[in-house]
């Protein structure tokens, strides 16, 4: 086979001989280019014969031809643009960025109204949580606190001297970071299995025992039922200590309860339920 002596404008050669031609041409919606696969036709008209395999005009091969400088400006500067956004810390997750994004939006909020100068925000482990510590219009030192995504103040006191004020902030910060890695403990997934045994003690002027039993766990969630239980008395009758009896359901079934990462359960608005310990618990009655 012949090779091909000359090229239609705006187009390149794909392969070797004079079956094998291809068509680039430019598509402005989807800025790239097409490919055209063609046969070329025998003759002094091969060029103008292969664009009529793919009905394309030659206008339109002149105009991809022409659009192929700006295509290129174009993606180049859209390559500039992306390389210029700022890149999130490696290792970061959306949910990271969220929450940091967050952070700064209470930051700004809370302080907005405070004087601008001499203040410092002094937030607490998990980024939220934060003192604020400024000096009033009245030129008395202060310090407010606020907890989690609130933007209205736990306390807003003012001290006497600044050691006071540090002291003050210090031990609320202390605290609050002390009740945020307990609620971190609680995240995570659970470790029940069939058979464990959970009570949950409540109650207002006496103090109810309840024994529950798992019956069925389908990944986080699991099912509960009341079981019965084992009590002795003390000499009034009135108060005394109760055991489980496992495997004697006295009540209905609790579906879908979820767990937390201490196994603890929540039964009602007023109770809780987390894993049986084996000993003897404490009940009262006045009733």
């Amino acid at each position: 086979m012949d090779r091909l002596p000359s090229w239609p404008v705006g187009s390149r050669r794909c392969g070797r001989f004079a079956e094998s031609v291809c068509l680039a041409v430019y598509s402005p919606y989807r800025n790239r280019f097409r490919l055209h696969r063609t046969a070329a036709a025998a003759g002094p008209g091969r060029g103008t014969g292969a664009l009529r395999h793919t009905g394309l005009s030659e206008a339109t091969i002149h105009q991809g031809s022409n659009c192929h400088d700006e295509a290129a400006d174009l993606h180049y500067s859209r390559k500039q643009k992306q390389q210029r956004k700022p890149k999130p810390a490696t290792g970061s997750s959306k949910a990271a960025i969220a929450k940091q994004a967050k952070a700064e939006e209470l930051r700004v909020a809370r302080v907005e109204k405070l004087p601008s100068e001499g203040v410092v925000y002094v937030p607490a482990n998990d980024g939220l949580t934060a003192a604020v510590l400024f000096t009033n219009r009245i030129e008395k030192l202060c310090a407010c606190g606020f907890r989690g995504r609130s933007k209205k103040a736990v306390f807003a006191y003012h001290f006497d001297d600044a050691d006071a004020r540090e002291k003050h902030v210090a031990e609320w910060l202390s605290g609050e970071n002390n009740r945020i890695a307990e609620n971190a403990k609680r995240t995570g997934a659970h470790t029940l299995k069939v058979g464990d045994v959970l009570y949950s003690s409540w109650g207002y002027e006496q103090t109810n025992v309840d024994f529950y039993e798992v019956i069925a766990v389908r990944g986080a969630v699991v099912d509960l039922i009341e079981i019965g239980q084992e009590r002795t008395t003390n000499g009034h009758g009135m108060q005394g200590t109760c055991l489980p009896k496992k495997g004697v359901r006295t009540g209905y079934a609790l579906l879908s309860k979820r767990p937390n990462a201490l196994n603890q359960v929540r039964i009602t608005g007023f109770a809780s339920a987390a894993p049986w310990d084996g000993r003897a618990k404490n009940w009262s009655s006045y009733a």
